[in-house]
């Protein structure tokens, strides 16, 4: 009997998940390394809920296995400081997160343990939020400055830095597979539309990509030019979509989800998930349809969700997204604005 073979995606997501399994049996769940395709979680109550009932009065870190909805604390970081924004660094030997109210950011290591690595005076003014850090294509380090509406960037990931890119209000970045960054957040420009996406090109200028009527927290992308921004629950709590990185498509993929949180992509791409409030949700990127992967413990506030990707994995995902930036990047780009262009020299 003849049977068809699997398409390269196909093939190609399969070997991305034996090589998960493989790591994951080879040593990643004795804590000597992060696990492949799990999703980890950085949580604090807001500095005027810590401590109070319900409300664990420590910045946390969790390990959550979205196969099985298992979850362990991966850290506790004492005292509330807004811990948030997670991200690995591209070699995958660390997890790093930002501690808004104290200005810095911390280096976690697969067994717990972290160390500050960017502080105040490296230029943190209110650092992170949701998805407040992405790595670029060059290895520099991109970060949310919400204090002074500024994203700075770190060569190589570290000290010094220098400014990038101004925003005008609150919000969250994301590099797409063009390799352009996207601010998604809440702003006071318009009172009437607060919502603002912006594209961020390599020398960042500032373009203006979408608009909406209510607030936005949190941005996803993934290598594919797919892109979703989330809005709070106080708007009704949706995830939108964007394909090709092209504002005429946005269209709605969930709604009605109960709490504010945050965006990440699994691994291969098909699956966004949503932390929000104290739970996990997994979302299928073409039906929107969402199944509840854990719900954990406390009254948690979610304020960060990454996934572990292998670095043999992400190199990969990363040719891959060049092939398909080359190709958009032909296209025409939108329209300047021109009230908000910043451009560094």
């Amino acid at each position: 009997m003849n049977h068809a073979s699997p398409s390269p995606i196909t093939r190609s997501r399969i070997a991305t998940r034996l090589s998960w399994l493989l790591a994951a049996a080879t040593g990643a769940l004795a804590r000597a390394e992060f696990v492949p395709g799990h999703i980890y979680i950085t949580h604090a109550g807001n500095p005027d809920f810590c401590g109070w009932a319900g409300y664990p009065p420590t910045d946390r870190v969790y390990d959550v296995d979205p196969a099985t909805g298992n979850y362990t604390l991966l850290k506790t970081k004492f005292t509330c400081r807004n811990l948030s924004s997670g991200i690995f660094t591209p070699d995958g030997s660390a997890m790093l997160a930002a501690r808004s109210s104290a200005n810095e950011v911390i280096r976690i290591q697969p067994d717990g343990t972290s160390q500050t690595v960017l502080t105040g005076a490296d230029g943190l003014s209110n650092p992170g939020g949701r998805n407040g850090m992405v790595y670029g294509n060059d290895g520099s380090l991109f970060l949310v400055n919400n204090g002074t509406r500024r994203i700075w960037r770190f060569p190589n990931g570290s000290a010094p830095g220098s400014q990038f890119g101004i925003t005008p209000g609150t919000g969250a970045i994301a590099k797409a597979a063009s390799g352009d960054i996207y601010w998604a957040g809440t702003t006071n420009v318009d009172p009437f539309e607060m919502g603002r996406v912006y594209r961020f090109t390599d020398e960042g200028v500032r373009i203006e990509f979408d608009r909406f009527v209510g607030g936005l927290i949190s941005v996803a992308a993934d290598g594919f030019g797919n892109l979703f921004v989330l809005g709070p629950h106080t708007t009704g709590g949706t995830i939108w979509r964007y394909q090709n990185e092209d504002p005429s498509t946005r269209q709605v993929l969930v709604t009605g989800l109960s709490a504010s949180g945050a965006l990440t992509m699994s691994g291969d791409g098909t699956t966004l998930y949503a932390a929000v409030g104290k739970w996990v949700y997994s979302i299928d990127i073409d039906t929107g349809a969402q199944a509840l992967v854990t719900e954990l413990p406390d009254m948690t506030h979610i304020l960060g969700v990454s996934t572990f990707v292998p670095e043999s994995t992400s190199s990969a995902m990363t040719l891959l997204a060049f092939c398909v930036a080359f190709t958009w990047r032909a296209r025409a780009r939108p329209t300047q604005d021109n009230y908000f262009e910043t451009k560094v020299r």
